[in-house]
């Protein structure tokens, strides 16, 4: 900063620098069990981890919007500075969201947690042929669903009336969903559901997104050809702008695939050869 008062750095740490963790090492998994996620994966169950580095993701996500900010703040200010986004923290901050429950009070006002989230059958639900998930959540899905389904009285019952209600007794209504979809296919429950105005999708496998209708509509994967590997097939990154154009897709260059274009920038040199080219 003595040289270039302007310049914003990021520091992606495991643990706040100024807490007693700050210089333990850190991973995914470590975050996951610290933050509290992997045991609130399974409630009363054993921990278990989030099947994707979900801190990593995460935190650079955060990382990437703080340093937005801090962009933003140097174009009126015109000083940069040091951003730190410690990942222990981020998942920290990012599971009480929703789960700090009867916490936000001091003390607490009855237990942490978050009913619908938390229920162990808010799972994917089988039909006769697969599974699909759902999610009435608004009064007017429940009604609708309910309508569907001829079960009208549930609709008048105190219990699932208003979402007070349908939180406090919301196994009782997943375990009743459960057996309604139970009786019906896969494309049954979706037509039912979807006519209904309440969200449903059939349960995807990571191998099922590539033949996926809405992901081909989109053009979200990308076909590029590797000098080495081949033709690749890769998502592209899902955010759209209406002016400024998406970011240009390659492969991962080669071990020192850009170098000469960088020696070239860093040595001053008006003619620098593009990437790929020698």
């Amino acid at each position: 900063s003595r040289i270039n008062p302007g310049v914003i750095v990021c520091a992606m740490r495991g643990y706040g620098a100024a807490g007693p963790y700050g210089s333990e090492p850190a991973y995914d998994d470590v975050i996951q069990a610290a933050s509290g996620l992997a045991a609130n994966q399974t409630g009363t169950g054993e921990p278990q981890f989030v099947r994707t580095p979900i801190s990593d993701k995460v935190t650079g996500m955060l990382a990437m919007g703080a340093i937005c900010a801090a962009l933003f703040e140097r174009a009126a200010s015109g000083r940069g500075q040091a951003v730190e986004v410690p990942m222990f923290e981020t998942m920290v901050q990012f599971l009480l969201v929703e789960q700090q429950g009867g916490y936000v009070f001091d003390p607490p006002r009855g237990e942490a947690g978050y009913a619908r989230t938390n229920s162990p059958f808010r799972r994917p639900h089988r039909t006769r042929d697969g599974l699909v998930s759902v999610l009435p959540y608004t009064d007017a899905h429940w009604r609708a669903l309910f309508e569907a389904f001829g079960a009208d009285d549930r609709a008048s019952d105190p219990r699932f009336a208003t979402i007070v209600g349908r939180s406090r007794h919301i196994d009782e209504l997943y375990e009743w969903l459960d057996t309604e979809l139970a009786a019906r296919s896969t494309a049954d429950a979706v037509d039912l559901f979807r006519g209904a105005n309440v969200p449903i999708m059939p349960v995807n496998t990571i191998p099922d997104l590539f033949d996926d209708p809405h992901l081909a509509a989109v053009d979200f994967f990308r076909r590029h050809e590797h000098p080495r590997l081949g033709t690749l097939r890769q998502p592209r990154c899902p955010v759209g702008f209406s002016r400024s154009g998406a970011a240009p897709y390659a492969p991962a260059p080669l071990l020192d695939g850009d170098g000469e274009r960088l020696r070239a920038e860093l040595d001053g040199r008006s003619e620098v050869p593009q990437a790929g080219e020698r």
